[in-house]
């Protein structure tokens, strides 16, 4: 009897054991950094920073600066309204078919434009205060210097049950020249970002713009167009056509992006 008993003992310490190490969780950290230090490295990694983003397809950006609101931009997959709050115009990117559309509402009633060019416009629009830093040059008379830095902290967790990864993210990226700066910091948690803030200083004056994401549950609804205007032919924006007033926010864009004296 006493072995007996013995072995009932171990059995029980050898089971409880068992479903200890089975709800076993291990969890550890890490940081990965990565750095640019020329302008074409620091623009690719500032844009891949979007790319997660980007492939979510329902978000919104509210853009800030002052702290007033200066547009609200809605994203449904292919479609994008954007809310400009300084000019009251309302902007609609979306395919219809195999047409792309550019289409504004303004006080003074509505226009369109046909063409991929105009649509690549207004669809993630928020990235137009992005795009002007390509033609910061790198060399010459008004040169820029570009750097970019993405620090990502990394958590995992893996159970018997599932394997799971959060993380944060930090980018910040500059450009420098002999008349002022432009500084990009943006953060993101799970590789959608979250904040990102804009920052131009050019000799005594500071311009600061902030955007921040929201996700899911965004829709947007395409106007009816058939009684607007069709602007089509007032100018490729590619070839230096323009696009009439009251599309766009005149504080959202980085503008004039010469750094030079």
């Amino acid at each position: 009897m006493k072995k007996l008993s013995l072995l009932i003992v171990s059995l029980v310490v050898c089971i409880a054991t068992v479903f200890s190490l089975a709800s076993c969780t291990i969890e550890g950290e890490g940081t990965t950094t990565i750095n640019a230090d020329n302008k074409k490295d620091s623009l690719e990694l500032l844009n891949s920073f979007f790319d997660t983003t980007i492939e979510n397809g329902n978000f919104k950006v509210t853009t800030k600066a002052d702290g007033r609101v200066i547009s609200v931009e809605s994203i449904d997959g292919e479609k994008t309204h954007t809310d400009f709050k300084t000019t009251g115009a309302q902007t609609y990117a979306f395919k219809q078919g195999e047409t792309y559309y550019m289409a504004t509402a303004t006080e003074d009633g509505g226009y369109y434009m046909t063409g991929k060019e105009y649509y690549d416009q207004y669809h993630y629009n928020f990235k137009n205060s992005f795009a002007m830093l390509d033609m910061i040059p790198e060399e010459g008379e008004d040169a820029g210097t570009f750097t970019c830095v993405s620090e990502i902290k990394s958590k995992d967790k893996i159970s018997e049950s599932e394997a799971q990864t959060d993380s944060t993210a930090t980018l910040t990226f500059e450009v420098t020249g002999e008349g002022g700066s432009i500084t990009i910091v943006a953060t993101a948690e799970n590789d959608l970002v979250k904040t990102v803030t804009v920052t131009r200083k050019e000799q005594e004056t500071e311009f600061v713009s902030e955007m921040t994401f929201e996700y899911g549950n965004i829709s947007v609804t395409v106007p009816d167009i058939t009684e607007w205007a069709d602007m089509t032919d007032s100018g490729n924006p590619e070839e230096g056509g323009e696009i009439p007033e009251g599309g766009e926010g005149e504080e959202e864009n980085i503008e004039d992006p010469d750094l030079g004296e």
